[in-house]
């Protein structure tokens, strides 16, 4: 167990490290949201911190057992943050810009005990996620949709719980103009984005509350989701793929049935 968790810290620091950087932001990963039920009437709720090494927010998310095997999930996200971008009206100089961004979804899905400790789910599902920057001079809205599906399999006992997932599907911009150089439009037209966010979760405590923590982190088809190519400010534009969530959990399983 302690090698366990000593090896999920190690990689966790070094995406963090590597995946630094300042400039404009189109994309913010957020954490995985998991059905992690094992009967019906099952209940999970948590809320925490996550951060990604260019914002952080808070992160809320909740999952009922419709059934022995139908599991409903929903979550809402919230980040900030800043850095700095080349202002290309005046030589060797950079502009302060500040990220903002809320995100909300919900899906459903199937899942399955494996045995009396080990389950499968597949769940699927969408996000609506609006995003700002803003700078001294210029202040842009952005507005996109996600639509996933999420194999992933969870080892769960009263007091311990891992799992992995894996969250893929398509992401695009939607055609909303704002902003004074109305690059928006621009942006929808190059969607949509196929992504992938592999995710580990981690929970220990007891019963009813434990404490968690995730790792998730976003691979696309761009070599930036925010398209060098349209810029919404002068300069080069980048994502916050890496999601780092701590969150307490509770839990209220339901009475086993006979």
């Amino acid at each position: 167990m302690t090698h366990l968790i000593r090896n999920f810290v190690l990689f966790a620091t070094m995406l963090y490290i590597l995946s630094g950087c300042c400039s404009n932001l189109y994309y913010v990963n957020d954490p995985v949201v998991t059905g992690s039920v094992t009967k019906k009437n099952d209940l999970n709720a948590a809320a925490g911190v996550n951060f990604g090494n260019l914002s952080s927010g808070l992160h809320g998310h909740a999952s009922y057992a419709i059934s022995n095997s139908l599991v409903a999930i929903g979550s809402i996200t919230g980040y900030s943050g800043s850095g700095t971008s080349k202002n290309y009206d005046y030589a060797d100089s950079s502009i302060n810009v500040r990220y903002l961004g809320r995100k909300i979804g919900f899906g459903a899905g199937y899942y399955r005990s494996l045995n009396n400790i080990n389950y499968f789910e597949v769940l699927g599902g969408g996000q609506f996620g609006i995003s700002e920057n803003k700078s001294g001079t210029e202040n842009f809205e952005y507005r996109y949709v996600k639509y996933f599906i999420q194999p992933g399999f969870y080892q769960q006992t009263e007091n311990f719980q891992f799992g992995v997932s894996l969250r893929m599907g398509l992401m695009d911009y939607l055609n909303y103009p704002t902003g004074s150089a109305n690059e928006v439009q621009k942006i929808s037209t190059d969607g949509p984005i196929f992504y992938i966010d592999p995710a580990i979760i981690m929970c220990m405590g007891g019963r009813m509350f434990k404490i968690g923590v995730q790792l998730s982190y976003t691979v696309s088809n761009q070599t930036t989701i925010g398209f060098t190519k349209y810029s919404i400010f002068q300069g080069s534009v980048v994502d916050d793929p890496l999601s780092i969530s701590l969150f307490l959990r509770f839990s209220l399983p339901s009475k086993k049935q006979n």
